[in-house]
């Protein structure tokens, strides 16, 4: 092939990638809108088993959450508007591609951290109303922080004894008498942790159980550390922040600069070991970004770190290679449905029993694989 047909190809390829990206944007700007407006039993989200798009597509295209997110924002602010008469109408915002590159990530942070308010108003009936508006960053501590409280109220146990009978006490079936532990909705328990937080800054020195064990994780690579430049990302936050801010950040004691193809300590302890330690749950939590089963993506604090092969049972090791984060209702269905998991060069894998998928098709967990970086 000669220099001049060399160009033309390669103009060709980058031509048809680009294409094949708008479609992608295309395609996610139109689950969203579906996600948003078909949730009924027969609707995309009961089709597919996903809470919404942007979990969808890291599934699909085994793409980071933030990176769903912003295919889904372009895709709507693209896509093409029907009015309410049925008029075609043209996108939002037709030039929102341009503003989406990675140098552009700065001024940008710089813009909504000068748009963080809280705004407070009496209603009236006595209420009174809060209306919050954080940057990324700030964000980042409150969710960090809820998430924490509240995955440690949904993993207690979900009944109780009644106050009205004493807990040895048995009925006519020779069951004792239980309650539901819990009547709090997701709302009104972040709700709770919020203010648990606001009275722990007021009066305590110690951190209020869970929030001891808290951390905000900052993952970047290697060269964006050195160098300060491209993105970094919080766990749980889809809006990036600037490497340079990420190293900022990374000099907080609260803050874990996760940082991905550097050195790491020991982390396998074999069988003598039960319990996961701290450094093996934030070495999981990096690996599986919360809970690893398909679909799911529940973030860390609602997961624990489970045994693949059983510790007791059958003397699985305390390891990385034979632990996955897994949310309650999730590990109890896998196990009881009867999925294989497997780990291979640090991807977690979940193989359907015959009655979900004859042919028995390893399905990826965990978190998606990160895109490097052009040019490096």
């Amino acid at each position: 092939m000669s220099d001049a047909e060399l160009l033309t190809v390669t103009d060709a390829i980058f031509a048809a990638k680009r294409q094949v990206e708008a479609l992608a944007a295309r395609a996610a700007g139109e689950l969203a809108d579906r996600f948003t407006h078909d949730s009924g039993a027969h609707g995309v989200a009961a089709k597919t088993g996903c809470r919404n798009a942007r979990v969808l597509l890291t599934d699909v295209d085994q793409i980071s959450m933030g990176e769903a997110s912003r295919l889904c924002r372009v895709g709507s602010a693209t896509r093409p508007r029907v009015s309410l008469l049925g008029e075609r109408m043209p996108p939002e915002y037709p030039q929102v591609a341009a503003a989406l590159d990675v140098d552009g990530i700065e001024p940008r942070e710089e813009v909504l951290v000068g748009r963080r308010s809280l705004v407070r108003t009496v209603l009236p009936n006595g209420m009174k109303r809060y209306i919050l508006e954080a940057d990324p960053v700030s964000a980042a501590f409150f969710d960090t922080a809820i998430d924490a409280l509240v995955g440690a109220e949904l993993r207690k146990p979900r009944f109780e004894p009644t106050e009205t009978a004493p807990s040895t006490d048995e009925d006519e079936c020779g069951e004792p008498h239980l309650q539901l532990a819990e009547t709090r909705t997701i709302q009104q328990m972040y709700f709770d942790a919020f203010v648990e937080i606001v009275r722990h800054g007021l009066s305590c020195t110690q951190g209020p159980g869970p929030l001891n064990h808290t951390t905000v994780i900052v993952r970047m690579t290697l060269h964006s550390l050195l160098d300060g430049l491209g993105e970094a990302q919080l766990d749980g936050i889809e809006q990036p922040i600037s490497a340079g801010t990420a190293r900022r950040m990374a000099a907080d004691a609260h803050i874990i600069p996760m940082v991905l193809g550097g050195d790491s300590e020991v982390l396998d302890f074999g069988v003598g070991r039960r319990l996961f330690s701290r450094a093996q749950k934030l070495a999981l939590a990096e690996r599986d970004g919360g809970c690893a089963t398909p679909g799911c993506n529940r973030p860390p604090s609602y997961t624990q770190a489970h045994h693949i092969l059983w510790w007791k049972a059958h003397g699985g090791p305390t390891d990385l290679t034979n632990g996955v984060l897994q949310c309650g209702p999730c590990h109890h269905r896998i196990h009881e449905e009867g999925w294989d998991i497997v780990v291979t060069h640090n991807v977690v894998w979940f193989i359907p029993p015959t009655s979900i998928d004859p042919n028995r098709r390893p399905r990826r967990g965990g978190r998606p694989p990160l895109l490097q970086p052009k040019g490096h």
